[in-house]
Formats: structure tokens, sequence, C-alpha cells
């Protein structure tokens, strides 16, 4: 059935290697897919995506490397998460609105990766074994904390904008901060709930044996709820919190860079260090009492070059982070609508990985360049473990160094370019010119 199926696509219909083709296929959804009747939902004869199922694969050197890269994202997503939540709630001064935000995006990072052992146990076993109920809550808690981190985010952006181009007005209070997270938390929760009722369990027959894959099909109605579903959730979960902070960053820089040319103390700059860079403060501040301009100019450079790294590990990573799974859900509603199966599993469990890399990384970006966070999570380790070896929380490395000199040098090369053309006179044209 499924063969004379896949030759009455139109895909297939043309080419002097059509038969090739639907081998291939055929291949894919052997691996991939798998086609039957559906008699829950009412579809009759629809194809099923194994999400993080992958059969007939002989190489276990592919499973060994799956396997070691999942659990080294999850010890790292856990521990750094861990350690950065312990931080804020054991050092009171640390207890700031931004790392109230830092530390909701910690608590979203735990569980979003706290499924990732049960994925490499189904990448080893193939088949799903952990039943229905555990499938539809993997799928739920990573929808709802996913988003719930993205909006952290952008609760960020919002609260570093209002520290910066709107330091006049009342900021942030850490009990606003907390109710925004709430209400985060409980949109989220109603909005995926849904979701995680479509996912359960379908049986399959291979090789003769019988397998089990962990999948979503929504209820077969007048109108396509695959599109009603995943078509808001990327709008509305990447690409508006997208655009949301890279705007808000963006005036950000504006009105740093605008900044500059004001040789006169501005509050914004006091806010603008305060906000994105706690050592630039410190630098800032200890520098007030020097005379000299030319203290006053690089005082500023190393400032502004500090704000411009952090915007960059902000804005960049999550762009790159957070593209992959949401275009691999549109991959899925594409291979739904079109029934061409171009879609592997093992695309979407990089995807994923690539979401899971981004929740290990966040303490990184938002804790770790912090002087005041290198002590709190000093004290915190030496509560748990007092031993030397954590002095590198204390310590930078060489790529902040090599990343300070690149930004440090292009931004010195905007400001002698734009020096030489305020000084730059015309001459006038000579006489074989004229």
């Amino acid at each position: 059935v499924l063969f004379q199926k896949l030759c009455k696509l139109e895909y297939f219909r043309s080419g002097t290697d059509s038969q090739f083709r639907i081998e291939r296929l055929m291949d894919l959804v052997n691996r991939s897919y798998f086609y039957k009747v559906d008699n829950i939902q009412g579809w009759g004869y629809r194809h099923y995506f194994a999400y993080y199922s992958e059969f007939q694969r002989s190489s276990m050197t592919i499973k060994a490397v799956e396997t070691f890269f999942l659990f080294l994202i999850f010890t790292s997503a856990q521990l750094g998460n861990m350690l950065t939540l312990l931080t804020v709630v054991r050092n009171k001064p640390l207890r700031t609105t931004t790392n109230i935000f830092i530390a909701n995006l910690a608590i979203a990072g735990n569980l979003f990766t706290l499924w990732i052992p049960l994925i490499a146990i189904t990448r080893v076993k193939e088949s799903w074994v952990f039943g229905d109920f555990v499938c539809g809550l993997v799928h739920y808690v990573e929808y709802v904390c996913g988003v719930s981190s993205i909006f952290t985010v952008v609760l960020i952006s919002f609260d570093r904008y209002k520290n910066v181009v709107m330091y006049h007005e009342k900021q942030w209070s850490t009990d606003r901060a907390v109710i925004y997270i709430i209400v985060i938390w409980i949109v989220c929760i109603v909005v995926f709930f849904p979701s995680g009722l479509y996912f359960y369990v379908e049986e399959f027959p291979l090789n003769e044996q019988t397998v089990k894959i962990c999948t979503q099909v929504l209820p077969k109605v007048t109108v396509n709820l695959s599109y009603i579903f995943m078509i808001p959730v990327v709008l509305l979960g990447f690409c508006l919190p997208a655009f949301l902070i890279s705007f808000n960053y963006f005036r950000i820089f504006r009105t740093l860079w605008r900044s500059r040319n004001k040789m006169s103390s501005n509050p914004s700059l006091a806010s603008l260090s305060t906000a994105l860079d706690t050592s630039a403060t410190t630098d800032l501040a200890a520098s007030r009492g020097k005379p000299g301009v030319g203290n006053l100019h690089s005082t500023r450079n190393q400032r502004d070059f500090k704000v411009i790294r952090r915007l960059l590990y902000v804005v960049v990573p999550f762009i790159l982070l957070w593209a992959p799974v949401f275009a691999c859900l549109l991959l899925i509603l594409h291979d739904e609508v079109t029934e061409r199966f171009t879609l592997s599993s093992q695309f979407y469990l990089f995807s994923m990985c690539v979401a899971y890399v981004n929740a290990s990384m966040n303490p990184l970006f938002y804790c770790l360049k912090n002087e005041n966070f290198h002590k709190g999570i000093r004290n915190v380790l030496t509560w748990i473990m007092p031993v030397s070896v954590w002095s590198w929380c204390t310590t930078r490395g060489q790529c902040d160094d090599f990343m300070d000199n690149c930004i440090e040098g292009v931004m010195n090369r905007c400001i002698k370019t734009g020096e030489q053309r305020k000084k730059y006179v015309p001459r006038p044209p000579s006489n074989q010119e004229l």
C-alpha cells in the first residue's frame, strides 16, 4: 500500500531515476517514517514521524557518538544551571531584577534538558520503551520550557533596555520580575497543554518484530490543525522574540554609540555599565578620580567594547542555536502536507541538541562575565567542595582576551576613520586639473 501511494506522488512520476528515488524513499520511511491506518483520529492511511527513534542503523559508532554528546550536554547543562541557581539563591546581593530572570533561565534550562538520558536510551534501543504518559510529558515539557526560556531572554533584553535607554524612568523591581516570570510559565503551560495530549506511542511491524515510536497525531478536522498549531509556534516562539531581542539590543548599542561623543558625564553611561557589565562599572568608578582626557577615552573604549561583546554573546547565539529546531518543526509540517518524507529523525535530534547546547551555555552568557557572579560562584563551590581548583571562576581565559582585542581593534579603527573625516579639508584643484 505504501509503495502504491508513493508511486502516485507527482514528485515520482517523471524522471529516469524514479525507481531509485522510490528505493531511497522507502529506506528513509523504514528509518524515520512509518505508514499505517489511523483509527484513533480518523485519518485513515497516514504517515508517522519517528522523532527521537531511528531504525535499521547498522553502525554502532553513530549510536556511541550520539550517546556521548547527549550525556556531555546533559551534564554540562545540569551542573551549569544548578550552579547558577544556587549562586543567586545563596547570595542576597545578587538577587537583582536581571539575576531573577537569569535564575528562571537556569530553572527552564534544567527542566528542558532533564529528558536527555531518555532520548539517549531511545537512540540506542531505537524503539520507544517509556510508555504513552512519558511520551507526551517529554514533548510537552520541552515546548513549555523552551518557549519560557526564550521569553525570559526577551525580558532580560527589555530590562537592560530600560536601564540604559530609559534610565530616567522607574526600573523594574524584583517583585515585578517574579510576576512576569509567573505569567510566562502560566501562558506556556496552558497554550502547549493540548500538544502533550496528542503525543502518544504507536506500534509498527518491522523485520518480523514490533517497534514503538513516540509521535504526534493531531485530530482530523476540516481545518488542518498542524498549520494552526505550528505556524503560530514558529512566529510567536522564535520570530517575534528574535526581533524583540535584536531591536532592544540595537537601541542599546545606538545609545552607547551616541554617548561616545559626549565628553561630559551622562547618567546613561553608568546605567549601561551596571546593566551590561559590572567590571566596566568598576573600571569607570576607579578612573573618575584620575585626571586626564586620555584616561577618560581609554576607560570609555574599554567599557564600550566589553558591552558590544556582551551584546554579541546574547543575540548571535540565540538566533543560531534556536533557529534549527524551529526550522525542523516547519520541515515536519512540510512532510505532513506534501508526504515527501524529506526529513530524517537524525536532523531532528541535531536541532534539539543545538537547543540543548543553548540551555547549557546560558550561564556562560549571563554569569561568568560578571565579577559579582564570580564571587558568588566561588562561594557556592567552596560550600559544595572546598577545593582550590575552582580558581578559574575569577580568572579570564585567552579566548576572552582574543575577543577583546578583536572588538577593540575594530572600534579604534572606526574612531580613527571618523576623526580623519572630520579633519579632512579638500585641497583646491591644480592648474592641470582645471
